[in-house]
């Protein structure tokens, strides 16, 4: 019969959909031409996009032209989110369309049921963190350089707008060029350039965080050089041998693909001149060839990128995205060209496109023989950059979270907890620390089809280790009852470590850390050139995986694969730990979950507005004379060097309580 639909589909105008991309991991020019083609769209335009599949990007108030509809595909995290984004529409006539999908998780099931809640909830103010001592640190680097510019009359050309003229003069050590110019100015400078950055925050910044930005700013280069701490470590000694440590990485990893082009290029020309010429001959020169454009295309990417944008996403400015540093994902898309210049044969060309996301989603997202979806692609990570990271070898308590690098002597037992299994081979493990990972995939391979709407998950075994000396203890209060063993401390420093133990699995070699026994299979890599194996060596079926210029003389020697691998990203950050008047045997899962949801709900009423970068996990210790674990709250800001928010509940034992009560 006769209805609205059958008319508006029979003689209705029909417009095809043209979808795009807009997010944060789009580069701005690309970006940028989206937003204006989808603004600008006229009728007699039907190839320019209609529907942008949009990340938060479209919450920081671009104008979108006359956007009518929106559709969420889950419900916020809180009204001031959900009014950013529906905000999108109806700017243009005030008439606009939302839509929010439901999905079936506790937060969005709750504002199905109460919708008003969202609605018409309070809008919360963002918080402004002045003692985190991280982001305090970029924040100084970048007062640093506008005093410079200012003072010594900086000419725009003295700061090279690519990072390859930087690069080439560190390599060179031009001591008259940058950044040897703006070391030389913060050293020279440091006491009058901090009394004028502490001015800036009219007394409100705590002495311990002062103290902090004092050490790191006065620090000499020679002083972390000559360090017995960890690299990563050594950074936090010296903003100037941060400064240089950062593009000297570089520069060996530019030097390292330099070396690699070489080779190849000498493999090649060695294959051509070959005369034995079997079936197989062709391929072998084709792969030869993606993998060498792939190697041009990054150290091309590397000389080209902006200097600023550099010191940003090395956590050296002010980076709004996150404030840890992140992983790197280097997507190689090669695909055939008709022809090379001078040549009959056919050849490739590669482009490179870099992705940084932060490591606490990294270490899940960007993982070993999972896919990343960007830019209308799939890629899947298929190698891990060894020229940057190295693989470290740490030994781990079966019992509580101590952790360290193998040495040469080995305590008999563990020195926190005293367990005697402390010794054991079987705690000792190879891990290696994100910092980035490549993907090489053809063009045809990578782009997105219709021929799956869902995405598969790739779901990893991974556990949060937290540790700490006595000696990073501040403060500490304790109910002075027997009947009651409850008490809470402010710990200045603790350390965070998150390792991924590999894919979820019911099966393999069982593995005791921190007091959990479980199956950590580990990923396979070549422990020289990175590639991922998709078997174990071991296994009848293994078809080894390498790089053209992988330095193993034997491809499928056992002895050049690292068999359980464990990816792990660290940060330090101030924590407060709560006892708990229980055991690890008295309490279930479930009422556990509901404290530490009570426990968040509480810090979101004392502070009146959003704390979400307060986080609560637990923590069991072992100690040697008592047959039971203590279990404890931590209560860690997952800002690396805090916030300074769990500072202010420790000005007395009441704040903490209040929390407590609120909760």
């Amino acid at each position: 019969e006769d209805n609205y639909y059958k008319s508006l589909y029979s003689y209705g105008d029909i417009v095809r959909i043209v979808a795009k991309e807009h997010t944060g991991l789009l580069e701005r020019t690309q970006r940028e031409m989206i937003e204006n083609s989808f603004i600008y769209r006229k009728d007699d335009e039907p190839w320019k996009p209609n529907i942008l599949s949009a990340t938060p990007t479209l919450e920081m108030g671009i104008d979108i032209g006359d956007l009518s509809s929106v559709i969420l595909c889950s419900v916020p995290p809180n009204g001031a989110n959900y009014l950013q984004r529906i905000g999108r529409a109806g700017r243009k006539d005030g008439n606009a369309f939302n839509v929010t999908i439901a999905n079936a998780q506790p937060h969005d099931l709750y504002f199905y049921s109460e919708p008003m809640t969202m609605m018409q909830g309070n809008i919360e103010a963002p918080g402004v963190f002045l003692d985190a001592s991280a982001i305090l640190q970029r924040q100084f680097m970048a007062f640093c350089i506008d005093q410079w510019v200012t003072e010594e009359g900086v000419k725009e050309n003295e700061i090279p707008h690519r990072l390859s003229t930087v690069l080439d003069a560190i390599s060179k050590k031009s001591l008259d060029s940058f950044p040897y110019t703006l070391i030389n100015y913060i050293q020279n400078n440091t006491e009058q350039l901090l009394e004028r950055f502490f001015d800036l925050y009219e007394g409100k910044l705590h002495e311990c965080t002062k103290e902090e930005l004092k050490m790191f700013a006065s620090g000499r280069v020679e002083d972390a050089v000559h360090s017995n701490a960890p690299d990563e470590l050594k950074e936090s000694i010296s903003l100037s041998y941060k400064i240089l440590n950062r593009f000297e990485q570089l520069i060996a990893q530019r030097d390292a693909i330099a070396r690699q082009i070489d080779l190849l290029r000498k493999k090649i020309k060695e294959h051509k001149a070959s005369e034995a010429r079997d079936k197989d001959w062709e391929d072998q020169l084709n792969e030869l060839n993606v993998e060498l454009e792939g190697l041009k295309s990054v150290r091309r990417e590397i000389n080209k990128k902006v200097t600023f944008e550099f010191l940003t996403n090395e956590g050296l400015l002010p980076n709004y995205a996150f404030p840890e540093s992140g992983v790197i994902l280097k997507s190689i898309i090669y695909r055939k060209k008709e022809k090379v210049q001078g040549d009959d044969g056919k050849g490739y060309e590669s482009f490179t496109f870099e992705y940084e996301r932060p490591g606490s989603s990294a270490i899940s997202e960007l993982a070993p023989s999972n896919s990343f979806y960007a830019s209308g692609r799939r890629v899947r990570v298929d190698q891990i950059d060894m020229r940057i990271s190295e693989v470290e070898t740490w030994r781990f308590c079966d019992q509580c979270s101590y952790n360290e690098r193998e040495s040469s002597i080995v305590a008999p037992q563990c020195p926190r907890c005293g367990s005697q299994m402390w010794s054991d081979a079987g705690q000792k493990r190879e891990l290696i620390r994100m910092r980035q990972v490549i993907a090489t995939t053809s063009d045809r391979e990578s782009r997105l089809k219709d021929d799956s709407e869902q995405r598969g998950p790739v779901f990893y075994t991974k556990q949060l280790l937290i540790s700490f000396e006595k000696e990073q203890i501040e403060d500490a209060y304790v109910i002075d009852s027997e009947m009651v063993p409850f008490g809470f401390e402010f710990i200045r420093k603790v350390d965070f470590k998150e390792i991924n133990f590999g894919a979820s699995t019911l099966t393999g070699e069982e593995v005791s850390i921190a007091g959990k026994r479980m199956p950590r299979r580990g990923f396979v890599i070549c422990k020289y050139c990175g590639k991922v194996q998709d078997r174990s060596p071991t296994d009848q079926n293994f078809k080894a995986k390498h790089t053209f210029t992988c330095e193993c003389t034997d491809f499928n020697d056992q002895d050049n694969f690292i068999e359980s691998l464990y990816l792990y990203r660290e940060f330090s950050s101030e924590a407060i730990r709560l006892l708990l008047p229980i055991t690890t045997m008295a309490i279930s899962d479930e009422k556990l979950h509901s404290l530490i949801a009570a426990f968040q709900m509480g810090l979101k009423s004392y502070f009146k507005g959003s704390v979400d970068h307060l986080r609560v996990g637990t923590y069991d210790e072992a100690l040697s004379d008592e047959q039971y674990r203590r279990r404890y709250l931590v209560l860690y800001d997952t800002v690396p060097g805090g916030t300074g928010y769990l500072r202010q509940l420790m000005r007395d034992e009441l704040a903490l309580f209040e929390v407590l009560e609120l909760a």
